[in-house]
């Protein structure tokens, strides 16, 4: 039994189902992008960045669990780049 019969996908059909999804990937992005400079509930989303250390009570003989905010970033500009 041969198996003569062309294949059902070929580099031309990948070709073209590629070039659609590059299309429609770079409409996504330019959306977002977009979005994330004009929607006021993206363009103004932050969120804080924070830091966490260890530090010794004396009070309790132990250590402890000290935190504190060192910034915000802006996270819809940073998703839209």
């Amino acid at each position: 039994m041969s198996n003569d019969a062309p294949a059902p996908i070929s580099d031309e059909v990948l070709f073209q189902w590629n070039r659609g999804a590059c299309i429609l990937h770079f409409v996504q992005g330019a959306f977002l992008l977009a979005s994330s400079f004009t929607a006021p509930g993206v363009k103004d989303f932050e969120k804080d960045i924070t830091t966490n250390w260890l530090e010794y009570d004396e009070t309790v003989n132990n250590l402890v669990s000290k935190s504190d905010t060192i910034g915000t970033i802006k996270i819809g500009l940073v998703v839209g780049l």
